[in-house]
């Protein structure tokens, strides 16, 4: 049974163990198995209900960002290695992990002291996700495209080379995250994240002028 395409068998063990606890079930058992089969019953108890709200009983932000992080470049790392369409048994992993990781990023808590700070990479981590969700697609519908093509062309005996295709994972640039800046927010009125980051400008050949957000 799935919920939402979050299939546990695709889960890593920290993510499945985070799966279960934030539905009430902690365990030091090491039978994965064991594990996969209770979440992909408490998932099929999650789809017949509504309004379900998770908590994490052991929420700590730092550690979610490390763990968040982590999973962003394993994520890339297998969108990276991706060379199939979207019937194969990695996308389908791949696509579990993906929605694992935007609803624990959505579970961030924005309401303490460090609210700024955790806005901004709760902001940046779903912009992260977008951005490998679409690679991912691009990747799916690249590989569709040059299936058919290289079909086309050996069914005709062609001896035209096959399409290379860049793919715009290859491109992904990971930023320095906010919450590593060591900032630290006092809360007054006018102070903010956007406070600290001077509005400055550079002359392009035409003579217009073009912002840039620069970290002094």
């Amino acid at each position: 049974m799935e919920y939402l395409g979050m299939r546990p068998v695709d889960l890593l063990a920290e993510e499945l163990n985070y799966e279960l606890r934030i539905r009430g079930v902690v365990s030091d058992r090491k039978d994965a198995v064991t594990k996969r089969k209770i979440l992909n019953k408490l998932l099929e108890k999650d789809r017949n209900r509504s309004n379900v709200t998770h908590v994490d009983p052991l929420y700590d932000f730092d550690n979610e960002a490390e763990i968040i992080e982590q999973a962003l470049d394993s994520l890339k790392t297998l969108i990276v290695e991706f060379d199939g369409t979207e019937t194969d048994s990695l996308f389908k992993r791949i696509n579990s992990r993906i929605l694992y990781l935007t609803n624990r990023v959505h579970r961030l808590k924005t309401d303490g002291d460090d609210s700024q700070v955790v806005q901004a990479f709760k902001n940046e981590s779903i912009a992260s996700i977008l951005e490998l969700e679409v690679c991912l697609s691009d990747k799916v519908v690249a590989n569709s495209t040059l299936g058919n093509v290289n079909h086309t062309a050996h069914a005709s005996s062609s001896n035209e080379q096959p399409m290379t295709i860049q793919h715009c994972v290859n491109n992904y640039n990971k930023s320095v995250p906010v919450y590593k800046w060591g900032l630290k927010f006092s809360g007054k009125e006018g102070s903010s994240l956007l406070s600290i980051i001077p509005r400055t400008s550079r002359r392009l050949p035409g003579g217009k002028e073009r912002y840039q957000n620069r970290i002094i």
